[in-house]
């Protein structure tokens, strides 16, 4: 899927970088935008069933923010590991 037209403009290309900066800013983006998606649901509507092919939503929120940490924030220096 191509991108969108207002997408950064180095991300067309695979080589690029990013300052320290510009890419908490663009985590805590898209922390917000992830929050706010989710922030008028109910405990409730979090929990899917259990199926072999899909994950609960609360563990693939669990994967994104392990990975956010341990990826982004540790080698930014930026944050102390939890486990």
């Amino acid at each position: 899927m191509p991108l969108p037209a207002t997408s950064l403009p180095q991300l067309r290309d695979k080589h690029f970088t990013l300052s320290a900066g510009e890419l908490t800013r663009l985590v805590d983006d898209a922390r917000a935008r992830t929050l706010g998606l989710v922030a008028d649901l109910a405990d409730v509507e979090l929990e899917v069933p259990l199926r072999e092919v899909l994950n609960p939503f609360r563990w693939e929120l669990g994967h994104v923010a392990f990975f956010y940490e341990a990826f982004v924030l540790q080698p930014l220096g930026l944050s102390a590991p939890l486990m």
